[in-house]
């Protein structure tokens, strides 16, 4: 399913392109319209349909790569069924760096709400949406930072799980030790679930909300399996 979609969208997106009906000047305000096949998909402004193809086109080449990087073992992953239960050494390190970037990030978006500034990330006024209120972090538009927040704080969630099974199933050699790295995870989960809340996006704050009141119940009856 993901290799025929991964070929479908990009190509709906071309077809609309090659078979646009006009194409928007944006300087001028105006369409200049073409001749086209009313029954095919169509675009009313090709530059941006091509510039939206291309993007999807980037993603899918990007994912693919990520996909098969990940499908290769490496020397430190179990090979043996009994360790099966042990997140792969790429996949841990993949989502290490997508959880800090993401605590990082969300730091910085609530700082910059913080300072009042009308720049993204204390760099660029975007054209529109140069308010502070209605910006946050890198993104002009604040329900567009909540929205991956609340994709990626979830996941951030579950992977601490994920390493504290593992932690505990893992004969520690010291005592020093600790609680393990994963315990870093937890901040991180906390300040990416409050950041679509500090954005003041309503839909972002709810859906947070949403999703905490089904995570909880949720670990709570795995970890007693």
């Amino acid at each position: 399913c993901l290799a025929a979609l991964t070929v479908l969208i990009p190509g709906y997106c071309l077809v609309s392109g090659l078979n646009a009906r006009a194409t928007f000047h944006l300087d001028e305000q105006r369409f200049e319209y073409h001749e086209y096949v009313s029954w095919l998909p169509h675009s009313y402004d090709r530059g941006s349909t091509f510039f939206t193809f291309w993007t999807y086109v980037a993603l899918a080449a990007f994912f693919w790569s990520v996909r098969d990087w990940l499908m290769r073992r490496t020397s430190r992953d179990p090979k043996r069924r009994a360790d099966s239960q042990r997140v792969p050494s790429r996949l841990k390190r993949l989502m290490w760096v997508l959880c800090l970037n993401g605590a990082a990030l969300g730091i910085e978006a609530i700082l910059q709400r913080l300072s009042g500034t009308t720049k993204v990330l204390w760099l660029i006024e975007p054209r529109w949406n140069n308010t502070p209120e209605v910006q946050y972090g890198p993104y002009p538009y604040r329900s567009n930072a909540a929205e991956y927040f609340n994709l990626l704080w979830p996941v951030c969630l579950g992977f601490w799980w994920l390493l504290q099974r593992e932690f505990k199933s893992t004969p520690r050699k010291s005592s020093r030790e600790g609680g393990g790295p994963h315990l870093l995870l937890l901040p991180c989960t906390i300040i990416m679930a409050a950041a679509p809340i500090v954005s003041m996006s309503r839909g972002g704050a709810v859906v947070s909300g949403l999703l905490m009141a089904l995570a909880l119940p949720i670990l709570t009856i795995l970890d007693r399996k």
